[in-house]
């Protein structure tokens, strides 16, 4: 037998072997079965990937699962208003049939994949000092500083315009948090403030914007406030795919931070700068320095008062709490405690303590993930550390070193101080830390549970330029913010960041075919000429 008819007889072979296989996957296991038995114990992605083998898997699956609860596992609930926004820009099912939470999944998450692409960048100056205190709010398109100039600001995060900025706190705003209900931020003069929803805002329809247009949102210095240091081909790119309405600007922000009237409530009992809140359904948690977690019932948000003190041995700097508001995650010290918030009460449950060789390395931010099974922190020594709480707290992955990636770009390593991770902030499968080098780094979770990198890698550096150091971070609908030393915020859009890749990429294509025409003319003009 010759080469060519080996060659042959090998290659039919093993696609006549795969061929069987593929049979033999089908008719064993029909797929009535598979959906019944297998696909429905499959995590969200899991089954996102399963979709992706055969159109009978995909059908199958686009049917059995219920993608709701799917999305709710690894992200945040979108209020209504954001879901009309998607239905009518992207979609064509309807609102909150099963096919739509199909679509919304898989919108998504290419959304979320988009972060591996080029951003917009801006930088918003406002703040005189510091800014210790970033919240996206994408529901509205807000953005929310605080600073230590004692003041919280108010930013259209989709045209980086200025909104309104609160009256001077007591003290350093070190923490924003909010909700369908309140606005609250915490400052170092040892009080809570509590903003209540506008009296036209609680009866007003969440799907469609107001139509009355208020004016105090549209300041004439706007652009001063602004630098865009994007480069000139890039932002043209994004001007095309922008909308070029300001109905971002006209939409109502249900809290006035601006006003001054009985709408924002002041709350007094803690001993210590208060440095972390958190909300539920039912109440205010907010952690200090004094080593305590205090506990505000808010059901009657005009008597805002404390209901439970729960003390921990540290100081208090981080806490999150988990989706169905059953556990809370808090940092205290070098521990790491698990309360438990059923039962009329809250209560401690576990704690783990952070093993580092460098005892002046503590838990300096944490996250958990939106089902509360994984919960991740930062630390003084600059690592990121990861917990399964399912597993009596063993470690998921490896901890991931950023002093490998913070101070290696424009100004050099800060050789004075120790790199550390100063916030940190989650959206699935994306980890945003801002380091006090200057950098906020991302990593992928997805690629560093399966222990192998991507084609484009686990992880990037968002870097501000002169070596300020970052505080704060928060990552929210493909946008990132970041507050640095100097006052300054910036913020990286990657919500069009795919679709201006893919223009640039058909702009070059188009630029070489029309220098390859060029020359392919002259060649014939120049054949005809000799």
């Amino acid at each position: 037998m010759g080469e060519n008819s080996r060659q042959n007889y090998s290659s039919s072979n093993k696609t006549h072997r795969r061929g069987e296989e593929a049979v033999s996957l089908h008719n064993i296991i029909p797929v009535h079965i598979l959906g019944a038995e297998v696909f429905c114990h499959l995590n969200a992605r899991d089954s996102y990937v399963a979709r992706a083998v055969c159109k009978e898997w995909r059908e199958t699956l686009s049917t059995c699962c219920d993608w709701k609860k799917h999305y709710a596992s690894l992200w945040k609930m979108p209020i209504e208003r954001s879901l009309y926004a998607v239905h009518q820009g992207d979609m064509s099912t309807k609102i909150g049939d099963g096919a739509f939470w199909r679509e919304l999944f898989d919108y998504k998450y290419r959304q979320m994949m988009g972060l591996y692409y080029r951003p917009e960048r801006c930088t918003l100056y406002g703040h005189s000092s510091g800014v210790k205190a970033v919240k996206l709010c994408p529901g509205y398109d807000k953005l929310l500083t605080g600073s230590v100039d004692r003041r919280m600001i108010c930013w259209d995060a989709q045209y980086f315009s200025y909104c309104g900025v609160s009256e001077s706190h007591g003290g350093t705003v070190r923490s924003i948090a909010l909700d369908d209900e309140v606005l609250v931020t915490g400052s170092t003069d040892h009080r809570i403030r509590v903003w209540r929803k506008r009296r036209d805002e609680q009866n007003a329809s969440p799907l469609l914007p107001r139509g009355d247009e208020r004016q105090r949102l549209v300041r004439d210095d706007w652009d001063a406030m602004v630098m865009r240091d994007t480069d000139s081909k890039m932002s043209e790119i994004f001007s095309d795919s922008k909308p070029h309405s300001r109905q971002s600007l006209n939409s109502d922000f249900p809290f006035d931070i601006a006003s001054n009237d009985d709408r924002e409530v002041l709350v007094s009992g803690h001993s210590g700068p208060v440095s972390c809140l958190a909300l539920t359904d039912a109440a205010i948690f907010s952690g200090s320095w004094d080593y305590s977690v205090r506990v505000w019932d808010k059901h009657d948000l005009h008597d805002i008062h404390c209901v439970q003190v729960l003390h921990f041995d540290d100081w208090v700097l981080d806490m999150k709490r988990t989706r169905n508001h059953e556990r809370l995650h808090v940092a205290s010290g070098f521990n790491i405690h698990q309360v438990d918030l059923g039962k009329g009460e809250a209560r401690v449950i576990g704690s783990m303590k952070h093993d580092v060789a460098n005892e002046t390395a503590p838990v300096t931010s944490l996250v958990n993930s939106e089902d509360g099974h994984s919960v991740y922190y930062g630390s003084g020594d600059g690592y990121i550390y990861s917990l399964d709480m399912r597993c009596r707290h063993q470690r998921s992955v490896p901890p991931f070193d950023c002093s490998l990636l913070a101070g290696s770009g424009r100004g050099g390593r800060n050789t004075l101080n120790r790199t550390s991770v100063t916030g940190i902030s989650f959206e699935y499968p994306w980890i945003a830390s801002s380091m006090n080098t200057g950098e906020v780094i991302l990593l992928n979770i997805e690629d560093m549970v399966r222990g192998t990198n991507s084609k484009k890698g686990t992880s990037r550096v968002l870097r501000h330029g002169s070596g300020i150091g970052a505080h704060c971070v928060d990552i929210a609908e493909a946008r990132i913010a970041a507050g640095f030393e100097d006052g300054t915020v910036l913020t990286w859009d990657f919500s069009r960041a795919e679709e201006a890749a893919h223009k640039l990429v058909m702009v070059r294509q188009r630029k070489r075919d029309a220098k390859q025409q060029r020359r392919k003319q002259i060649a014939s003009s120049t054949s005809r000429r000799s």
